[in-house]
């Protein structure tokens, strides 16, 4: 049972990564990410009926990142993207069992476009590359 709630805690700590990018990109605080994560943090040390259960988490901040979030999207950019990183610490304290797991979510969206033109005579040939990329992974190309 405690195997299938690390499962849990895993997709519900990627849910509110993904939310929180979600509400940063809207013209939210950057913020929310560790806000959101610590009502999920507190939510689950709540929770006794498996065990004590704590998750501790991180935010990254680098060069593109603060709290958390990189956006980057500008009118001149060929490059855009959108992403939340966090680093989790799970212990989990059973009564038949202890688990412990470090994992890292990053959810990422960019965007490259490519394009040009060519004028013959009083018309014009538009090309347009758009590839869309998701959590790393080419996925396609419009």
């Amino acid at each position: 049972m405690i195997a299938e709630l690390v499962l849990a805690i895993k997709q519900s700590s990627r849910n509110a990564v993904i939310s929180s990018l979600a509400n940063a990109s809207k013209s939210g605080e950057k913020s929310v990410l560790d806000a959101n994560l610590n009502s999920l943090s507190k939510a689950y040390r709540s929770l006794n009926q498996y065990g004590i259960c704590n998750l501790f988490f991180t935010v990254l901040n680098d060069s593109n990142y603060a709290d958390g979030i990189w956006l980057s999207w500008s009118d001149t950019s060929r490059f855009g993207v959108s992403s939340a990183y966090a680093n989790f610490s799970l212990a989990v304290y059973g009564l038949t069992a202890n688990i412990t797991a470090n994992y890292a979510v990053n959810i990422k969206t960019a965007v490259k476009l490519e394009g040009y033109y060519t004028i013959y005579g009083s018309e014009k040939s538009v090309s347009l590359i758009c590839q869309v990329f998701n959590e790393e992974k080419h996925n396609a190309i419009l």
